[in-house]
């Protein structure tokens, strides 16, 4: 190793078994000032981690401009933006957490390499772009470049007070700051800022939407990958923010609806307090940490200025983009499986906390009208009961993820947008999501499984991929990354046939790949006909 730096000094990290170097052929001069990444020569990448691509001045307003330095930089471990960790309630990160991870490809490009941007996913509140839950290394080997973000959470990224002080949606600001970062710095790693896609997943795809719609991100990208959101999602826009906010600070010991007040409540909240008072438990209300969301917002440069109904009736027609849009077959398992015998009793006696947020009803007898139809539909008129979770993961899945992608899918259409859908159903070692549930032993894929076969993670390294598993990962990166490269996710063995507006196509991910019409078409009736009497976007 000391031959490989000469007399340079190196630092030797050993991770999840690897060997990585960080020395002098590592390092890049950036307009911020030098960094120095690492490089592992197993799996043949280099890495640059936890660089400051903006910086917050102060809570809840944008994002300011890039730091600078004067030494090297030492980019060679990322962090968290505060949060409650979703297993513990313990709160970690920090506040000033704006940074994003670089991972190239080693050896010799004659051009520029095209880049895959990652929005991870997390309810709003919880998440990171660590590189020991999002390692891009499968995707790393197609020749892209591949980069991570971090943005703010919970109270952090989505108070809205709809005030100059604290408008709303510094989240999406952050993701906007990271695209320009990237368009700005990205030819430094050989990247092509031409040829940009977005990939999200859960909340990470719903914000990708938002994106795709707004007039202000064009020329930050070019294609995306919208997996399991979209913002037609029930919990992809705040109906109330100033109401939450309210309550939240309820919880503190204060009592205002006043947005001025409310201001000077958080600014003088310690995070830890913001993010205790921000926490709530969702055993039994599965639906109940979706507590700050992306609202609508004027301020200048704002990402989203209408609501989803008034974003849709004018898509913006001059992106010839690719859109890949797909969900899993058992996505409603991650929210059913929330439910002891106590929540299902009391489902079953007041089904209102699953009615999606984003239904309107005229009156009370119209909301009991939709409660009778999903229990004829679903349920079949039987009581919601633990020995049979399928209707309720149905429910869950079609209410919250399918039918809201499927008619994402028809408007991006409209827009006269390459759509290609997808449906993944494949399920063995490493759809994690899932095995952390009580549901583990119903066959299929939840939200998130479908990660686990475009990422490595730390709970992977003691359990390398079957033969299986290494299959569909390279069916998964190499549909994705071909996206990157060209606009088009076919492969050599792979033709997929993309979607029109009359018949939607998608491509069925399992032990075998092959192409299907749209998925649970039934369910998807039903949701069209709830959607036409009762959606208030």
């Amino acid at each position: 190793m000391t031959r490989l730096c000469g007399l340079i000094e190196f630092l030797q990290l050993f991770i999840l078994n690897d060997v990585f170097i960080q020395c002098s052929f590592n390092e890049i001069h950036l307009p911020q000032g030098k960094i120095r990444g690492i490089q592992s020569f197993s799996d043949h990448y280099r890495a640059y981690l936890g660089i400051p691509y903006a910086t917050i001045i102060e809570r809840f307003q944008d994002p300011g401009p890039p730091p600078r330095w004067d030494k090297t930089f030492n980019a060679v471990e990322s962090l968290q933006c505060q949060q409650t960790e979703r297993t513990s309630s313990k709160l970690i990160g920090q506040e000033n957490c704006l940074v994003l991870n670089v991972f190239t490809p080693t050896g010799i490009h004659k051009k520029p390499l095209p880049v895959l941007v990652f929005i991870h996913g997390g309810g709003f509140s919880y998440g990171s772009n660590s590189h020991h839950i999002y390692h891009p290394k499968y995707l790393i080997k197609h020749g892209i470049i591949v980069v991570t973000i971090n943005y703010r959470l919970g109270p952090f990224g989505f108070l809205c007070l709809q005030i100059p002080e604290a408008p709303g949606n510094a989240a999406i600001k952050d993701q906007v700051a990271a695209l320009r970062w990237i368009q700005n710095n990205i030819h430094y790693f050989g990247g092509n800022p031409q040829s940009v896609t977005l990939f999200g997943q859960s909340v990470g795809a719903s914000i990708i939407t938002y994106l795709l719609l707004s007039p202000e991100t064009i020329g930050l990208f070019q294609h995306a990958i919208v997996a399991s959101g979209s913002l037609l999602v029930p919990y992809s826009l705040a109906n109330d923010p100033i109401g939450t906010a309210s309550r939240v600070a309820h919880r503190m010991g204060y009592k205002t609806n006043d947005p001025n007040e409310l201001l000077q409540i958080y600014r003088n909240a310690s995070a830890d307090d913001l993010l205790k008072a921000s926490y709530f438990e969702d055993l039994n209300d599965p639906l109940a940490p979706y507590v700050f969301k992306p609202c609508i917002d004027k301020s200048d440069g704002s990402i989203i200025k209408h609501g989803p109904r008034e974003i849709l009736k004018s898509p913006i027609t001059n992106r010839n983009s690719t859109i890949i849009i797909g969900f899993n077959n058992k996505e409603g398992i991650k929210w059913a499986e929330r439910y002891d015998h106590d929540g299902l009793k009391e489902l079953n006696n007041d089904f209102s906390k699953i009615i999606p947020y984003n239904l309107l009803f005229a009156n009370e007898e119209e909301k009991l009208a939709f409660v009778a139809a999903v229990k004829e539909f679903y349920f079949k008129n039987q009581t919601i009961g633990r020995n049979d979770y399928d209707p309720m993961i149905d429910y869950f899945s079609d209410s919250i993820i399918m039918y809201p992608l499927t008619a994402m899918t028809k408007y991006f259409l409209r827009a006269n947008m390459s759509v290609y859908n997808y449906y993944f159903q494949y399920d063995c070692n490493r759809n994690r999501a899932k095995q952390k549930t009580k549901l583990a032993s119903i066959p299929g894929s939840t939200h998130g499984d479908e990660l686990g076969y475009t990422f490595d993670s730390d709970e992977y390294s003691e359990r390398p991929p079957t033969p299986n598993d290494a299959t569909v990962i390279d069916v998964m990166t190499s549909l994705w990354s071909n996206v990157a490269k060209t606009g088009n996710p076919s492969t050599d063995t792979i033709k997929w046939i993309p979607s029109n507006i009359k018949d939607l196509k998608f491509l069925s991910i399992d032990k075998k790949v092959e192409m299907i019409p749209l998925p649970n078409r039934e369910r998807m009736l039903f949701w069209k006909g709830i959607y036409a009497k009762y959606n208030s976007y």
